[in-house]
């Protein structure tokens, strides 16, 4: 898979396990830096640390 997303960082927020880990998995193999959290108050932690550029 071509590197898409190269440099990218995304912050993938999904309290569904399989789908945060399945949208993980896509995202870091299309080249993105991703940090995947399971609830609003992760995110929000995730957030204060580092600005994404995509949140999904």
């Amino acid at each position: 898979m071509a590197k898409e997303l190269y440099g990218l960082k995304i912050l993938v927020v999904d309290d569904d396990k399989d789908t945060l880990e399945l949208l993980e998995w896509v995202l870091k193999r299309a080249g993105a830096d991703v940090v995947a959290v399971a609830s609003a108050q992760q995110a929000m932690e995730a957030l204060e640390r580092e600005r994404p550029h995509i949140l999904v």
